[in-house]
């Protein structure tokens, strides 16, 4: 993997529990969008929004099974709400 991917996963990984927006993201690469998104996915074999995706549901998956707390206060102090959300709605689905 190249250096730019390895240091571009090490970013998300760091700020997952925030807001990322691609433009952001290609414009702090020196990239375009388009171009940043071709790049990652020729490096990881996955799109860039995917990856982040299910990073966060990842993340979110073990916050709900190492704690006890009501769900519903893991969503409102968690900043991977949305993430929980998904989660949640796919685990009704298989239930």
């Amino acid at each position: 993997m190249k250096s730019f991917t390895r240091d571009l996963i090490i970013w998300i990984e760091e700020n997952l529990d925030k807001k990322i927006i691609l433009d952001e993201v290609a414009e702090k690469s020196g990239y375009s969008k388009w171009h940043l998104q071709r790049l990652f996915r020729q490096e990881t074999g996955m799109k860039l929004a995917t990856y982040i995706r299910e990073r966060r549901l990842s993340e979110s998956a073990i916050l709900l099974k190492m704690t006890s707390a009501p769900v519903t206060a893991l969503m409102s102090q968690s900043k991977l709400h949305v993430a929980l959300a998904v989660l949640l709605s796919t685990c009704t689905v298989l239930v």
